[in-house]
C-alpha cells in the first residue's frame, strides 16, 4: 500500500467508526431478530500459509470458513450470519512521532514475540483481509475489533530493525497514545478501501477489545496511565487525573 495513502481517508475514518459505533448502540434496544455469529482469535477463521496477498499457497487460503463443521453450522435454522475480527491497532500504520502517521513496523517487517514465536511482516493486516474476503464470501456480516498485544504476543525483535515493539495497548490519557491509535485505525481503513470494493467496506467496528481487561484501562486515574490489576487502584506517579 503506498505510504501516500495513509492520510487519504483521515477525514471520513473518524466518520465511519463514529456511525458504526452509534449504528451498534442505536440499533440494539429496537432488534426484533436475534444475529447469531462467530468470534475467533486472529487468523483462525481464515489464514494463507505463505502470508501474501494474493494467497501463493497451492492449497489457498484456509481455516475455519473452508471446514465441514463451519458450513453445516451455516446450514441450520439458526444459522451464522456474523464473524468477529480482529486486527492489531497497529497492522498497517502509528504515529511517525512528529504528529503524522507513516507505515508501522509490523506492516514492515517480521518480528518474534515474547514467546520466541516468529510473525510475518503483514500478518495482522492479510489475515483480516483474508477474513472480510472469507466472510463476504459467504455471505458473513463481518465485526471488526481493533486489538493490542498482550505479553507473550508484544514485540521482542524485529528482523531488520532495532525499534521496539509499540505499546500493548496505546494510552488514551497521553497524545502520543491517543495518535497511535488514530493512525493505526486511519491505516486499517485505508487499507480496507484500497483492496475491497466499496459495497464490502465494513461498517460495524468494536473500537477496542474488551478494554476492561486492559492493563492501562483498570481503575486507572493517573496521567500518564499506570497499569492496575483489576479491582486495584493504581499507585499514580505523577498527578491524579480529574475524576468523571
Amino acid at each position: 500500500m503506498p505510504h501516500g495513502r495513509l492520510h487519504a481517508l483521515s477525514s471520513s475514518a473518524a466518520a465511519l467508526v463514529a456511525a458504526a459505533a452509534t449504528f451498534l448502540l442505536a440499533a440494539a434496544p429496537a432488534a426484533r431478530a436475534t444475529t447469531y455469529g462467530i468470534s475467533e482469535p486472529q487468523a483462525l477463521f481464515a489464514s494463507c500459509p505463505t502470508h501474501d496477498d494474493p494467497c501463493s499457497s497451492p492449497s489457498g487460503i484456509g481455516g475455519l470458513w473452508s471446514e465441514g463443521a463451519f458450513a453445516s453450522l451455516r446450514s441450520r435454522g439458526r444459522s451464522l450470519q456474523a464473524v468477529r475480527l480482529p486486527v492489531t491497532y497497529d497492522a498497517v500504520a502509528t504515529s511517525d512521532g512528529a504528529g503524522g502517521c507513516t507505515l508501522s513496523n509490523p506492516y514492515r517487517f517480521a518480528y518474534t514475540d515474547q514467546a520466541g514465536r516468529p510473525h510475518p511482516a503483514r500478518e495482522s493486516w492479510n489475515d483480516l483481509l483474508y477474513g472480510l474476503r472469507a466472510a463476504y464470501a459467504d455471505g458473513l456480516q463481518p465485526l471488526i475489533v481493533i486489538d493490542g498485544y498482550t505479553t507473550a504476543t508484544a514485540v521482542h525483535a524485529y528482523a531488520g530493525s532495532p525499534a521496539t515493539g509499540d505499546a500493548g495497548e496505546p494510552d488514551p490519557t497521553t497524545s502520543a497514545g491517543r495518535l497511535a491509535y488514530d493512525c493505526g485505525v486511519r491505516g486499517i481503513l485505508n487499507g480496507i478501501a484500497a483492496h475491497l470494493p466499496k459495497q464490502e467496506w465494513p461498517h460495524r467496528w468494536e473500537a477496542w477489545n474488551e478494554p476492561n481487561g486492559g492493563c492501562t484501562y483498570l481503575n486507572n486515574h493517573c496521567e500518564p496511565a499506570v497499569c492496575a490489576q483489576l479491582d486495584q487502584p493504581a499507585a499514580c506517579s505523577g498527578s491524579p487525573a480529574a475524576q468523571p
